[in-house]
């Protein structure tokens, strides 16, 4: 049985200021990517499946974006409608960088370790660095 990927309106405000809203922004230029990555602790408004996370590009001249699930294998869930080829090999490429992290993804999405102390943005960003999937400023 095939999925049903929910179509995401970037028309809705709402739904934007929803959307990145409290995130840590994995950017292009630090992760060597095409696409962004927001990772957030909580998407509900977006999808009921949980946990997930965004990748893609939202200026709003060039604007795609997918929500796939924080796994081994992550899925699609929800995205904007008419991605061209290009931006599917993009966005591929995002979607193996979360899979590669799943577990960090998870543990920042759950706010989960360091003893209780949890795991925020800043514990997410060094230990991509300490893995090297991070880049550092020059």
């Amino acid at each position: 049985m095939k999925q049903e990927i929910k179509i995401l309106d970037f028309n809705n405000t709402d739904l934007l200021e929803t959307f990145f809203d409290w995130t840590a922004m994995l950017s292009i230029r630090r992760t060597g990517l095409k696409v962004n990555i927001w990772s957030k602790w909580d998407f509900t408004k977006i999808s009921k499946e949980k946990p997930n996370i965004i990748i893609g590009r939202a200026e709003y001249w060039n604007r795609y974006i997918v929500v796939v699930t924080i796994s081994p294998n992550p899925k699609i869930i929800a995205k904007t409608p008419n991605i061209i080829d290009e931006q599917k090999q993009e966005l591929e490429e995002g979607i193996k960088y979360v899979a590669r992290n799943y577990d960090l993804f998870l543990k920042h999405y759950n706010n989960d370790g360091n003893n209780g102390a949890g795991f925020d943005d800043e514990d997410l960003i060094n230990a991509l660095k300490e893995k090297g999937e991070y880049k550092r400023y020059k």
